[in-house]
């Protein structure tokens, strides 16, 4: 499977992504100078990382089920 991103900066630490038909903006907060713009990575990382486990037991719950 393939997936395809495009990044575009938006000034400063701010980007827009688009990816799989979604848009994301990301940005840094103002206390690391960005404009909190947008989510911030590491958070973005953290949610992936939740969202990819809370599917994982989803999945294994319903084949049990």
């Amino acid at each position: 499977m393939k997936h395809k991103i495009e990044m575009k900066w938006l000034g400063n630490l701010a980007y827009k992504t688009h990816m799989d038909g979604h848009e994301l903006i990301t940005d840094a907060g103002t206390q690391l100078g960005g404009e909190g713009k947008g989510v911030s990575p590491k958070k973005l990382m953290l949610t992936a990382l939740a969202g990819c486990t809370g599917i994982d037991m989803a999945m294994i719950l319903k084949k049990c089920g």
